[in-house]
C-alpha cells in the first residue's frame, strides 16, 4: 500500500483458523514511498510452451498400454499438430506413426521446443538433464510424486536442473497445455474428446488440472471458444503469475479465467492481475479450498497453501478480478460475455414474459443485481397496447397474457417495440413453459430481433429440452445463450460485465 505511515492493528483475537483483526486504523502520508530493494520479476516468453514447432514425448508405450504419454501422442495426432512429433523410446521405431529414438541423446541438438515427460518421478531430474544437453528450451512434466506427496527436495532438485539448463518448467504435476487456436494438445485431459473444440478469447489458467479440463470440455459443449489451457501442476517454477503475465500480452486471448488454489507470491499475483484487468482483459477467478476441509484438500494434491477465503476476496476484488462461486456461474458468465455487448451496472431493463409471476421475479432479480427497470413513458405504453390486449401490463414489466397462445406474433411485436425504444439498454425475456412448434416461432421472432436491433437480449427459458428441442435449438445455433431461470440468467449477466 504506497503512502502508508502507520497501521494500529488492537485488538487482535487468535482463532483456530488464525489470527482476525478485529479493529484497526490505518495512517497515509503523501511522502513518496521508499524505493524497493527488491528486483523486479522477470517475464518468461512461453512461446516454446504454448506454440511449440516441435515436441519430444518420454514415457509412452510401445505394447498398446494406454498410458498418458500415449494419450498426448494420439491427440496430437488426433488435433492435427502441424509440427513434428518424435517419441523416445529404448526399443520402439515409431509410436502411434510417429518416429521414435533411443534417447534423448539421439535427438539431434536444438530441433525440439517442448519436451513431454511422462516417467516416474524419481527419473525426470536425469531426463531434464538431458534435455538441457539437447538444447530443449521448454518442458511440461505431467510426472506425479513431489512436493504433493511431500518429496520438496526431489521437487527443488528438478527446478535448479531446469534453472541450470535455462528449461522453461510447466508443473510438474501437472495435466498439461493446450493452444486450439495453433493446434497444440501436448496433455492428456479426456476433454479433447469432444467433437468440438473451438478457438476462442478464454485463456484458463487451472492449479486443478481436473476441474480445468471439466471447464474446457463444458465451455467448448457451449460454443466458448479456448485460447490456452494451462494446468499448472505444483508450479515448482512457473506459477501462475507467470501465465497470467503472458496472457495479459497475447493476442489470442480476450479473458483470462484463473482456477485458484493457493499461492506464494501474493503480491506478485495481485499485481498481474491489476495489470491484465489494467489492460482491458477480465480476470474471473474461481477459488478452491474455502473451507478448512476444502484447505486440507488442495494441499494435498497439488502442495499449495490455500490460505483465508475471506483475504483473498477482498484483495483479488480490489485488484480487479470478479470472484466465481462456482463452475456454472462461470461457464454462464462466459457464455454471456461471448454473446452479448457489454451491459454496465444500472444500465435500463425491459422485462417481457408470458407471465405475470415471472413478470415479478425477474424485475426483483434485475433491482438485486443492480439494473433499472424503469416505468415506460406514456407514449410507448400506447404503443404497447396498440398490440396488446387493454388487461395487459405494459408500464414495465410487460405481462404478454394468455393472448399470446392465440396470436404468437404479438411476442415479436412486443419485443420489437421494447428494443426500438431509446427508453432501454437491454431487454429481459422469460418464458414460461412454451413448447415446439409455438416455441420455433418465438425463437425465430427472438432470432430476427436481435439481428436487426443489435441489443442485447437476456433469455430466460422455463421448458424441459425434450419440449422445446427445436425452438431452443434455434436460439443456441445463433449464439444466444438461453438459461433455465432468470436467477442464472441475471447473476450471469452482472458477473459477466463486472469486469
Amino acid at each position: 500500500m504506497p503512502g502508508l505511515a502507520e497501521a494500529d492493528l488492537n485488538p487482535l483475537v487468535v482463532t483456530g483458523r488464525g489470527p482476525l483483526v478485529v479493529d484497526a486504523r490505518i495512517a497515509t502520508s503523501d511522502d513518496p514511498p521508499a524505493p524497493s530493494s527488491g528486483t523486479a520479476r522477470p517475464r518468461h516468453d512461453l512461446g516454446k510452451l504454448l506454440e511449440p514447432r516441435s515436441v519430444a514425448v518420454i514415457g509412452a508405450s510401445a505394447s498398446g498400454t494406454v498410458l498418458p504419454g500415449n494419450r498426448i501422442i494420439g491427440y496430437l495426432k488426433k488435433k492435427g499438430y502441424p509440427g513434428d512429433v518424435i517419441v523416445v523410446h529404448p526399443t520402439a521405431d515409431q509410436i502411434e506413426g510417429y518416429p521414435a529414438v533411443p534417447s534423448i541423446a539421439d535427438i539431434p541438438h536444438g530441433t525440439v521446443d517442448l519436451m513431454c515427460v511422462v516417467v516416474a518421478a524419481s527419473g525426470v531430474v536425469d531426463v531434464i538433464e538431458q534435455a538441457g544437453a539437447a538444447g530443449i528450451p521448454a518442458a511440461v512434466v505431467i510426472s506425479s510424486g513431489f512436493s504433493e506427496v511431500g518429496d520438496h527436495n526431489l521437487e527443488q532438485r528438478l527446478v535448479e536442473a531446469a534453472d541450470r539448463h535455462g528449461i522453461l518448467l510447466s508443473g510438474p504435476n501437472t495435466v498439461g497445455v493446450m493452444s486450439p487456436g495453433k493446434n497444440v494438445y501436448v496433455t492428456f485431459s479426456q476433454a479433447q474428446d469432444m467433437t468440438a473444440t473451438p478457438a476462442g478469447g478464454v485463456g484458463l489458467v487451472a492449479q486443478s488440472g481436473a476441474i480445468g479440463g471439466g471447464l474446457t470440455a463444458m465451455a467448448w459443449e457451449r460454443g466458448i471458444g479456448i485460447s490456452r489451457f494451462i494446468s499448472v501442476g505444483n508450479q515448482a517454477a512457473l506459477t501462475v503469475t507467470d501465465y497470467l503475465e503472458h496472457l495479459t500480452d497475447d493476442p489470442d486471448t480476450h479473458t483470462i479465467v484463473v482456477v485458484l488454489e493457493g499461492v506464494t507470491d501474493g503480491r506478485a499475483l495481485l499485481a498481474a492481475v491489476t495489470r491484465a484487468t489494467t489492460a482491458g482483459k477480465p480476470v474471473l477467478v474461481f477459488k478452491n479450498g474455502r473451507s478448512d476441509v476444502g484447505a486440507r484438500a488442495v494441499q494435498s494434491h497439488t502442495g499449495a497453501i490455500a490460505g483465508d477465503y475471506a483475504v483473498y476476496r477482498a484483495l483479488l476484488e480490489r485488484a480487479g478480478a470478479t470472484l466465481i462461486d462456482s463452475t456454472t456461474e462461470l461457464l454462464d458468465a462466459l457464455e454471456i460475455r461471448a454473446a452479448l455487448p457489454d451491459l454496465p451496472a444500472g444500465a435500463r431493463i425491459g422485462v417481457l414474459s408470458t407471465s405475470g409471476g415471472a413478470c415479478s421475479m425477474t424485475a426483483d432479480l434485475c433491482t438485486q443485481y443492480g439494473y433499472q427497470v424503469p416505468t415506460f413513458s406514456a407514449a410507448l405504453q400506447d404503443a404497447l397496447w396498440g398490440v396488446l390486449p387493454e388487461y395487459a401490463a405494459v408500464a414495465n414489466p410487460v405481462d404478454l397474457t394468455g393472448r399470446v397462445t392465440a396470436d404468437f406474433s404479438i411476442f415479436g411485436r412486443t419485443l420489437g417495440l421494447m428494443l426500438d425504444s431509446t427508453e432501454v439498454d437491454a431487454v429481459a425475456v422469460t418464458i414460461s413453459t412454451v413448447a415446439d412448434p409455438m416455441a420455433v416461432d418465438i425463437a425465430r421472432q427472438i432470432t430476427d430481433l436481435r439481428a436487426t436491433t443489435g441489443k442485447p437480449i437476456i433469455v430466460s427459458w422455463a421448458v424441459p429440452g425434450e419440449l422445446a428441442p427445436d425452438g431452443l435449438g434455434i436460439l443456441r445455433t445463433a449464439g444466444i445463450p438461453v438459461f433455465n431461470d432468470p436467477a442464472r440468467a441475471l447473476k450471469a449477466t452482472s458477473l459477466a460485465n463486472n469486469t
